[in-house]
């Protein structure tokens, strides 16, 4: 009878053991858990952000609508990721900035949006024709993270006569590149 007691004795020892074996397994399963949906949670990432200089004119001979926007500083974009819509007279002209001319101060033909560079657009490239009145509004898109970057509402209540639109051709960092001056002499009447 004594080697019974004795053999209880060691059962409910071995049975603590096991219990926090048991509490062991369930918590490091538990923290497992926890650590892989954790993992594939995907980071908060800041908000694309970019400074734009627009400058528009418009020939009122041609019905055309030149608009040019410079990037002055923030983020460097994907030019296959960055659209450009434009709306004339709530009629929507898109363009990806690989379709566009995007004129670079460096000279290199890069597959970035960066400060210093220039997108050139005119209403003539799609064939729409812009008249005296007309209501502009541009808005440039970044796909990647599906923001609006910068917008953009204008009106064409006076005429402008623009007198000089010329190509410079000029030798420059790289190798040559097209620099586009819009030299606006308005003349600015009433209709």
């Amino acid at each position: 009878m004594l080697f019974r007691l004795s053999k209880i004795k060691n059962e409910e020892a071995v049975s603590e053991v096991v219990g926090t074996i048991l509490i062991l397994a369930i918590t490091v399963v538990l923290f497992a858990t926890v650590f892989v949906y954790v993992q594939q949670v995907p980071l908060a990432t800041a908000p694309e952000q970019v400074t734009i200089y627009q400058e528009i004119s418009y020939d009122a001979n041609s019905h055309v609508l030149y608009e040019n926007l410079s990037d002055k500083g923030g983020s460097i974009l994907l030019r296959s990721e960055t659209y450009l819509i434009v709306l004339v007279n709530n009629v929507e002209y898109s363009s990806v900035l690989t379709s566009l001319q995007v004129s670079d101060p460096y000279g290199n033909a890069s597959k970035y949006f960066e400060p210093g560079d220039s997108i050139l657009w005119n209403s003539s490239s799609i064939g729409a024709k812009v008249s005296n009145g007309s209501k502009i509004n541009s808005i440039l898109f970044y796909k990647s993270t599906n923001q609006v970057l910068w917008q953009s509402e204008n009106d064409l209540p006076v005429q402008y006569l623009l007198t000089d639109l010329f190509a410079l051709q000029g030798s420059q960092g790289t190798g040559n590149e097209t620099i586009f001056h819009h030299l606006l002499s308005a003349k600015h009447w009433q209709m």
